[in-house]
């Protein structure tokens, strides 16, 4: 038996929660409406040997989804795209979190394989 923590906690979730659009793998899209919870540090910038500066941040999405795999990808109404990085279940609640990674359109494209 499941402990129904996404329920107990439905008013917090829905002021959280926004529009979210996933890009899986195989082409199709799922549209949500969870939470995403941002745990960045803005101070966190990375260096570039050819000159200027890498921000990265990250976010945590809590879904009720279980089939999104890692490299798949979740856009934001105001057109950001964030890939799935990470992915954690909490079993007894029925809920996975995953972790989303933005980067910056900064970026070279030569860069992305690190």
């Amino acid at each position: 038996m499941k402990f129904h923590n996404f329920n107990n906690f439905a008013f917090n979730m829905k002021m959280l929660a926004q529009h979210l659009i996933v890009e899986c793998a195989n082409g199709s899209k799922v549209e949500v409406n969870e939470p995403l919870v941002n745990q960045s540090n803005p101070n966190i910038n990375f260096r570039s040997i050819t000159g200027g500066e890498l921000e990265v941040g990250s976010m945590y999405w809590v879904s009720k989804l279980e089939d999104v795999k890692k490299g798949d990808h979740v856009l934001l109404d105001n057109e950001k795209k964030y890939t799935v990085v990470g992915i954690a279940q909490d079993i007894a609640g029925g809920l996975t979190i995953y972790s989303l990674k933005y980067n910056n359109e900064r970026r070279r494209g030569g860069d992305s394989r690190f």
